[in-house]
């Protein structure tokens, strides 16, 4: 018997499941969402244009994501996507735009960004949605401007949210996590979207992201959890060589601290000074 697990297995279910009836094709397009692959992805698209039910099309939507995210060449699987995109209404580009959240590529960006203008509200929704999601740093410029202009609360809440996952993926050079912080860091309006902020830049020890942090050590609605990112931050900076800009931020802390942590500062202020005064 072959093994649930075995995607060698995929091209055959595939097959049945274009002969089969609906009850049994649900079944087969529920098994690829583990055992497809790359390979299937047309033929599921062209299955997906002509679903006949909104559970057969949810269901083709999530096996299709569910490639994606397992996918080596994002960007090469969204040519079949965009292809299928050409004179599609608006309830299967709704459907095509899930399924490209996780993928990738200038021209899946292109028609995204081109969606935002759709009639349409739903379909400006799923760009907007898919935008937030897409597996591809470049997206991030479109990301900020909608978070910073869009007249709709959601998208820029959703804009903002997709810039963060941008900015914390593992394959984001720091300088590019650096500049998206830096371009967002005025936008959070919200204590959701504070917090986010104030994990992200918490991420990585340097004096750039310390920086982003320091405004948030007044805020009231996040100031307590700012504090203790920026404090777990400055400890590990405070011996860097930029004695400065380590002395600077602990002073900015000291200004705002209290307790416990505004004693170990000036503790840790002292020790700095005295090894500067030691050399």
């Amino acid at each position: 018997m072959t093994s649930r697990f075995d995607v060698k297995a995929g091209p055959d279910l595939l097959a049945l499941a274009t002969s089969a009836g609906e009850e049994l094709r649900l079944k087969l397009f529920k098994a690829l969402e583990f055992l497809g692959d790359d390979a299937q992805a047309g033929e599921l698209i062209r299955l997906l244009k002509a679903a006949q039910s909104p559970g057969e099309c949810s269901q083709l939507e999530k096996t299709l994501v569910a490639i994606a995210l397992r996918s080596g060449n994002k960007e090469a699987l969204a040519k079949p996507v965009l292809a299928a995109l050409n004179g599609a209404g608006g309830a299967l580009r709704i459907s095509l735009f899930n399924v490209s959240a996780r993928l990738s590529g200038s021209e899946l960006r292109q028609a995204l960004q081109a969606a935002l203008a759709d009639s349409d509200d739903a379909v400006q929704d799923a760009a907007v949605r898919a935008l937030s999601s897409l597996d591809d740093v470049a997206a991030w410029t479109l990301l900020a401007t909608l978070a910073k202009h869009s007249p709709k609360l959601t998208h820029r809440v959703l804009a903002y949210r997709g810039c963060i996952r941008l900015a914390d993926a593992k394959e984001t050079s720091p300088q590019d996590r650096l500049q998206i912080l830096r371009e967002i860091a005025p936008l959070a309006s919200r204590t959701e979207e504070k917090l986010l902020f104030c994990a992200s830049a918490a991420g990585t020890n340097n004096f750039e992201h310390l920086a982003l942090l320091a405004p948030l050590l007044r805020d009231e609605t996040v100031k307590s959890v700012a504090r203790d990112a920026y404090w777990g931050m400055i400890r590990n900076l405070a011996f860097d060589p930029d004695h400065t800009r380590a002395i600077s931020g602990l002073q900015s802390l000291l200004e705002v601290a209290d307790g416990d942590t505004k004693a170990e500062v000036e503790k840790l202020l002292v020790e700095v000074q005295a090894r500067i005064n030691a050399k």
